[in-house]
C-alpha cells in the first residue's frame, strides 16, 4: 500500500478505535450522582426533540455564552455538511471500487456547492472563535493550550480543503477515484493540494478521541444517562448495591479540608465530622 493510502487508512482506524475505547471508558465508569435538573423530557419523542434542537440551534450556547452561539453554530453547520460530503464519497467511491456502478467516480457540481458551503461555515465559525477565545478575557481565562490547537489545526484544514477545492478537486473527482482506486488496487494521480488535505485530516482524525470534541457522542453520557436518568434507588436493588460498593471506596484527594486520608471511605467522610 502506498504511503497516502495507508496513513488515510490509520487515521480512519485510530479514530474509530479511539472512540470506541473512550466509549467503554464512560460506560464503566463510577455511578452518577443525579444532577436534578429540571425539566426532563417526557418519554423518547421529547428527548428526541431536545437533542434535535440542541444540534441544529446550538440552543444552550445561545442562552449561556450569546458571543459564542454564531461563530459556534457556523463551525458545526461546517462540520455537518463536510462530514455529511465525506461519508457520501467515501461510500459512493468504494461502491464504484467495487464496481456497483462506474458513474460515481466522476464529480459533480452538486458537490462542489456542497463543499464549497462546507468550508466557508467552518472556516468563518473556527477564525470567529478563535478571535473570541484570544481576545475576550473570561474566554480566554478559561481556554487550554489544547482548546487553540484544536481550533488552529481545524482552521489549517478548512484552508488547505479550500486550496484544494480551488485549484485541485473543485467537483471532488480526485476524492471520489481516490476512495474508488483502494478497492481497486490501482494507482491514482493526486494533486499535492489533496494529498495536503488527506494528510491533515488523517491525523486530525486520530487526533480527535484524545480531545473533548468527543462530545459529539460523549453527550449521550451526560444526558441521557446521567441528566435524564431518573432510575430510583431501590432497597435490595443492584442500584443500592453499585452506591455501597462506590460509598466503601477510599478517598485519595489531598483534600484537607473534607479528611481525605486515603484510608477513609466515602462514606465515612461524608457521614463524619469535618476537621
Amino acid at each position: 500500500m502506498t504511503p497516502l493510502p495507508l496513513a488515510v487508512g490509520i487515521g480512519l482506524a485510530a479514530f474509530t478505535a479511539g472512540c470506541v475505547l473512550k466509549a467503554i471508558r464512560y460506560v464503566r465508569m463510577p455511578s452518577h450522582v443525579r444532577w436534578e435538573l429540571y425539566p426532563i423530557p417526557v418519554g423518547r419523542l421529547g428527548q428526541a426533540r431536545t437533542v434535535a434542537e440542541e444540534i441544529l440551534t446550538l440552543r444552550m450556547v445561545r442562552e449561556r455564552n450569546r458571543g459564542l452561539w454564531l461563530p459556534s453554530l457556523l463551525f458545526h453547520y461546517g462540520l455537518y455538511l463536510l462530514f455529511a460530503l465525506g461519508l457520501t464519497i467515501l461510500v459512493s467511491g468504494a461502491m464504484a471500487g467495487a464496481g456497483v456502478f462506474s458513474a460515481s467516480v466522476r464529480g459533480s457540481a452538486a458537490l462542489s456547492i456542497w463543499g464549497a458551503l462546507g468550508i466557508a461555515c467552518g472556516s468563518v465559525g473556527v477564525l470567529g472563535l478563535l478571535l473570541r477565545r484570544g481576545f475576550d478575557p473570561g474566554i480566554r481565562a478559561s481556554s487550554t493550550p489544547g482548546d487553540f490547537l484544536n481550533l488552529a489545526w481545524l482552521l489549517v484544514l478548512f484552508g488547505v480543503s479550500a486550496g484544494t477545492w480551488l485549484f485541485a478537486d473543485r467537483d471532488y473527482g480526485v476524492a471520489l477515484g481516490f476512495f474508488a482506486s483502494l478497492l481497486e488496487k490501482r494507482g491514482v494521480e493526486t494533486p499535492p493540494w489533496f494529498v495536503a488535505e488527506a494528510l491533515l485530516l488523517a491525523g486530525f482524525l486520530a487526533y480527535l478521541p484524545a480531545t473533548h470534541m468527543t462530545h459529539f457522542f460523549g453527550k449521550w453520557f451526560t444526558w441521557h444517562a446521567v441528566r435524564w436518568d431518573e432510575e430510583p434507588v431501590v432497597r435490595g436493588g443492584s442500584l443500592e448495591r453499585e452506591m455501597q460498593r462506590l460509598l466503601a471506596r477510599p478517598v485519595r484527594w489531598s483534600a484537607a479540608h473534607i479528611g481525605a486520608d486515603g484510608k477513609k471511605s466515602w462514606g465515612e467522610i461524608a457521614t463524619g465530622d469535618r476537621p
